[in-house]
C-alpha cells in the first residue's frame, strides 16, 4: 500500500507540473503575439511624423502611423521581429520590435530630401524647393491599404486633411475636407488633379493599384496658380509610368474580409421589454386616476393587447404577478426563440477579392505601361457591394533630346448595388433603413409568421401548436408585416419589414469611363519649355431605383426610377515655362492658358 501512494504521490506532481508548464507556455505565447505598439518622431524637432511607413521585416505586412506619429501592429507569428521604418525625406531604420510603447527617431536625410520630386501646380518641383504647405502619399504607403479610393490612403496620412465616410457602403466616395469647411452653403469638395488635368469624375473610377503618389495643397500659395477652383485646397494624383530600363510583368492578388467594428448599443431583452411596457401602462392608469390595485388588475388583463403578441407559454392574464414580474415558470415558446433576431440575417462578414496585372517596359527613348484591376467588394449588409473593371495605357516617347511626347488612355466599368436604407438613397431617414428599423423594433416581435393560438383539427386533434411556423404552399416561411402581431405598442412599423423590403427592393448605379491625355513638351533656347496637353473625358452614368408594390413606403402601387447622364469633357493646355539655376538660387516662371468644354445630357423617368 505505500508503494502504490507513493506512486500515486508522483504521478500527481507530475501531473501539476505539465499543467504549470501548459499554463506557462499559453502565457509565453500570449505575449509574443501582443501588439507592437510606438511613436515615430522626428530626431531633431521631436514631430511627431504621420504616415510614416512600418512593416515587419521579410513580410508585406504593416502599417502606418496616424496623426499623432503612432502605430499599432499585431504579428501574425510569434517571435522577435525586426521592424523596418522608412519615411520620404528620412533614413530608413531597423528595430528590434517590443510591445511596450517605442519611441523610434528618424533622422532626415538631406541628399535624398534634394532628390524628391513632388507634383505641384502644373508642374514638380523638389521637396526642398517647396515653401507652400504641401504633403505627400507615395505608392508604398498606397499599397498598404486595401482600399477601393484612393483618397481613403489619405485618412489618416496628412495633416489637415479631415476624410468623411459615415455610410460604410462599398464604392462609396467619401467627403474630402481640407482644413475644415470653407462655406456653410457652397461646395467644400477640393479641385482634383490627374496627371496635370482637372478631374471632375469620380475618384473611385482610379484603381489604387496604378497611382505613383497623390499630393495635397493646403494653403493659398500652393493652390494659387488653380485660382478660384482651389478655394477648397488641391488635389494633384499621379498615375503610374513604366521605368527607364527593363522589362517587368506583375500579378497582385488580395482577399480579405471585414466585420463591423463596434458592436450596437445593448438593448432590452424580450422579458426586459414586457415588464417595462407592464409598469409604464399601470402607471398611466395610476396617472389617470385609477388606485393602484386597480390599475394592476386591468395591467394584467389588457398588456398583451397593448403589446399585440404573446410569445410566452402562459396565458394572457396569467403572465404577470402582482408586482409586474413575469410568473417564474414563463417562458418564450420554441417556436419565437430563434426568431426574434432582426440583425443577422441581414447583416454578414463582408469579402473582398482584388485582382490587378501590370507589365511595362522602357528604355531611354521609350516607355510603355498596361495594367488591369478587377475589385469585388461585399459589404457588411446582403445587400450592398461594389464591382470594378479597370484598364490603363501609359506610353512616353523621347524621339530627340529637345522633344518629349506620351499619351495615356484609361477605362472603367463599375457597379454598386446598395443596401435600400443606406445614405443616398431617398429613404435613408425613416423605417426604410435598416438599421433604423432594426433598433426601432420592440424584441418581442418575430420575423416570420407564427400561430398564436394551438389549431385543432375537426376531430379534435392538435394541427399546429402556438408559435409554429405558417409556412406556404412551398412550405417555406413567411415574413410577418405586423399588421396583426405589433397593434398599438408600434403602430409605427405596421406594414413595414426591413429583410422583405430589402429582397424586393433595387437600388444600383452603373458608370462607364473612358479618358485619355496626350502630351508634347518641347525644349529650346536652353531653358525654355513649351508644353501642349490635351484631354478627353467620356462618362456615362445610370441610377435606377425599384420600390415594390407588397410591402413597405410603396405597398399598392410601387415605384420606379431611371436616371440616365452622360458626361463630355475637353481640356487643352498650352504652358511655357522658362527655369534656371542662379548657383544656389533657382527661379521658375510659367505663363499658361486653358480652354475648358463641359456638356451634360441628363434623362430622367419615374413612375409611382
Amino acid at each position: 500500500m505505500t508503494i502504490i501512494k507513493r506512486r500515486t504521490e508522483d504521478t500527481l506532481i507530475k501531473i501539476g507540473v505539465i499543467c504549470i508548464y501548459m499554463l506557462l507556455s499559453i502565457n509565453l505565447t500570449y505575449a509574443q503575439i501582443k501588439n507592437i505598439t510606438g511613436i515615430i518622431i522626428d530626431e531633431e524637432s521631436r514631430e511627431p511624423l504621420t504616415g510614416a511607413s512600418v512593416t515587419v521585416k521579410g513580410s508585406r505586412q504593416g502599417c502606418i502611423s496616424d496623426l499623432d506619429g503612432k502605430f499599432s501592429l499585431q504579428p501574425t507569428l510569434p517571435g522577435q521581429q525586426m521592424l523596418v521604418i522608412s519615411y520620404i525625406g528620412y533614413q530608413t531604420i531597423e528595430v528590434p520590435a517590443r510591445h511596450n510603447m517605442m519611441e523610434i527617431r528618424l533622422r532626415p536625410n538631406v541628399n535624398e530630401l534634394d532628390e524628391v520630386v513632388v507634383q505641384v501646380a502644373y508642374g514638380t518641383a523638389l521637396k526642398r524647393s517647396i515653401t507652400g504647405a504641401v504633403s505627400v502619399v507615395d505608392s508604398k504607403q498606397i499599397e498598404m491599404r486595401p482600399v477601393s479610393s484612393v483618397i481613403s490612403v489619405l485618412n489618416g496620412a496628412v495633416p489637415g486633411l479631415q476624410i468623411i465616410d459615415g455610410v460604410g457602403q462599398p464604392g462609396i466616395e467619401a467627403e474630402v475636407r481640407i482644413r475644415g469647411y470653407s462655406s456653410v452653403n457652397g461646395s467644400n469638395k477640393p479641385l482634383y488633379v490627374v496627371d496635370g488635368m482637372p478631374y471632375t469624375g469620380w475618384i473611385t473610377d482610379l484603381n489604387p493599384a496604378d497611382i505613383e503618389s497623390v499630393s495635397v495643397l493646403k494653403d493659398a500659395a500652393s493652390c494659387a496658380l488653380y485660382g478660384s477652383r482651389a478655394s477648397n485646397g488641391v488635389i494633384l494624383i499621379t498615375t503610374k509610368k513604366a521605368k527607364k530600363q527593363g522589362v517587368s510583368l506583375q500579378l497582385d492578388i488580395r482577399h480579405g474580409f471585414s466585420a463591423r467594428g463596434q458592436g450596437d448599443y445593448e438593448r432590452m431583452n424580450a422579458n426586459q421589454f414586457m415588464e417595462t411596457m407592464w409598469q409604464g401602462y399601470r402607471n398611466q392608469l395610476i396617472s389617470n386616476g385609477s388606485s393602484p390595485e386597480e390599475a394592476t388588475i386591468a395591467t394584467n388583463n389588457d398588456i398583451i393587447s397593448k403589446v399585440g403578441i404573446n410569445i410566452y407559454n402562459k396565458a394572457d392574464n396569467a403572465l404577470f404577478d402582482a408586482n409586474g414580474h413575469l410568473a417564474s415558470d414563463a417562458r418564450i415558446l420554441d417556436g419565437y426563440k430563434d426568431d426574434l433576431d432582426w440583425y443577422s440575417p441581414y447583416t454578414r462578414n463582408g469579402h473582398r477579392q482584388e485582382y490587378n496585372l501590370s507589365g511595362e517596359s522602357g528604355n531611354e527613348k521609350n516607355r510603355i505601361r498596361f495594367s488591369l484591376g478587377y475589385l469585388n467588394e461585399d459589404g457588411y449588409t446582403r445587400k450592398s457591394d461594389f464591382n470594378r473593371l479597370s484598364g490603363s495605357l501609359n506610353a512616353d516617347f523621347t524621339p530627340r533630346p529637345w522633344l518629349k511626347t506620351g499619351l495615356s488612355l484609361g477605362g472603367t466599368h463599375q457597379k454598386t448595388n446598395w443596401d435600400i436604407g443606406a445614405a443616398g438613397s431617398a429613404q435613408s431617414n425613416n423605417l426604410s433603413n435598416a438599421f433604423y428599423f432594426a433598433r426601432r423594433i420592440a424584441p418581442i416581435y418575430p420575423v416570420h409568421l407564427h400561430y398564436t393560438e394551438d389549431v385543432f383539427a375537426s376531430d379534435g386533434s392538435l394541427l399546429h401548436s402556438k408559435g409554429d411556423y405558417i409556412l406556404n404552399e412551398e412550405g417555406g416561411k413567411q415574413y410577418d408585416d405586423g399588421s396583426e402581431s405589433r397593434s398599438e405598442s408600434d403602430a409605427a412599423s405596421n406594414g413595414r419589414h426591413l429583410l422583405w423590403e430589402s429582397e424586393k427592393n433595387k437600388l444600383w448605379n452603373a458608370a462607364n469611363t473612358l479618358q485619355g491625355n496626350a502630351y508634347v513638351d518641347v525644349s529650346f533656347l536652353r531653358d525654355f519649355t513649351f508644353s501642349l496637353k490635351g484631354n478627353i473625358s467620356l462618362r456615362n452614368i445610370e441610377d435606377s431605383q425599384y420600390g415594390n408594390a407588397e410591402i413597405g413606403a410603396y405597398k399598392d402601387t410601387g415605384f420606379i426610377s431611371k436616371i440616365d447622364q452622360e458626361y463630355k469633357e475637353y481640356t487643352l493646355q498650352q504652358l511655357l515655362a522658362w527655369k534656371h539655376q542662379f548657383g544656389r538660387h533657382f527661379v521658375e516662371w510659367m505663363v499658361g492658358h486653358e480652354n475648358y468644354d463641359y456638356k451634360l445630357n441628363f434623362d430622367a423617368i419615374q413612375k409611382k
